[in-house]
């Protein structure tokens, strides 16, 4: 799916993202205190990484978030990070993005009642 906002950002530009800025970056950084992976992180993520025709973005998606589920079973939960930064959105915000792009594209709104 190619670009669907003015911006030219594309539904599979969040995935990578998440992948990487949100899986990768927050589990590791932040959860694990590596800092070597502060590199991880793009405050662009709509613009400034473009994600190769090549990449299969849903098996990097899968690989980091496999790799963050080890991050949790080796640290202490009941330890507060060394650092908790206050610039970032959460999936959440970007599940709800993916669902509006999703009826840019398709014209149906979905919704759950509980």
């Amino acid at each position: 799916m190619g670009p669907v906002l003015p911006s030219g950002w594309a539904p599979i530009a969040a995935v990578h993202h998440l992948a990487l800025d949100v899986e990768r970056w927050w589990f590791h950084a932040i959860v694990a205190n590596d800092p070597n992976a502060w590199n991880y992180f793009d405050m662009n993520p709509g613009g400034a990484r473009s994600v190769p025709d090549s990449l299969d973005v849903a098996a990097l998606y899968d690989a980091e978030c496999a790799k963050s589920d080890a991050v949790l079973e080796s640290v202490d939960v009941a330890n507060a990070p060394e650092a908790w930064p206050t610039f970032l959105s959460e999936t959440a915000t970007h599940a709800g993005q993916l669902d509006v792009v999703r009826e840019l594209i398709d014209g149906h709104q979905h919704l759950v009642l509980n």
